[in-house]
């Protein structure tokens, strides 16, 4: 059976911390090693000293699929990625390069990439020195994953959410309106 897509996100940590050009980068251009989490905190949260940081989110699932026996589904991963730069001559090649090296880590070989589908980079941002001397950049990949149904759970058990919540009633009537607005 294929793991829950939050052991794929374990193994997508392990992944980054293992690639030695993105530690090299980070300890030789500030002289302090990249810590990794899969975490959210608003930007004001992060200390400086706790700079070079990854936090890694997953923001929205899309193309539910059941076939076969499994659930297929699109992961949007989302890193978001700061460090310190006092001096803003530097900050922009620096921002660069580390986006770059991120997106190798994410994209190499690796227990995170044999565990998922497909692997893609999608819309990357940053903040354009706007919290000078720390710097962030968003980066997204659409992780395409395949998770086997169990045994225990037939198809029909997965469809009903929660007693009178049935997405597939025995009289035909959808009961549940998905009233979910994505943008």
């Amino acid at each position: 059976m294929a793991d829950s897509f939050s052991v794929c996100m374990e193994k997508l940590v392990a992944q980054i911390e293992a690639d030695t050009p993105l530690a090299q980068f980070c300890a030789g251009t500030w002289g302090r090693d990249l810590t990794l989490k899969t975490a959210l905190k608003k930007r004001h949260e992060v200390h400086q000293n706790k700079l070079p940081v990854i936090m890694i989110t997953r923001p929205s699932v899309t193309g539910h699929e059941y076939r076969g026996g499994y659930h297929k589904a699109v992961h949007r991963v989302r890193l978001y990625a700061g460090f310190y730069q006092s001096d803003a001559d530097k900050a922009v090649p620096e921002q660069i390069r580390f986006e770059e090296l991120i997106c190798d880590a994410v994209l190499g070989d690796g227990a995170f990439t044999d565990s998922a589908s497909s692997v893609s980079i999608g819309m990357s941002a940053n903040d354009e020195g706007i919290g000078h001397p720390s710097y962030f950049t968003v980066i997204d990949f659409d992780v395409a994953y395949d998770r086997e149904l169990t045994d225990e759970t037939s198809l029909d058990d997965f469809k009903t959410f929660a007693p009178g919540i049935d997405m597939n009633p025995a009289d035909g009537q959808i009961d549940a309106q998905d009233n979910i607005i994505m943008e």
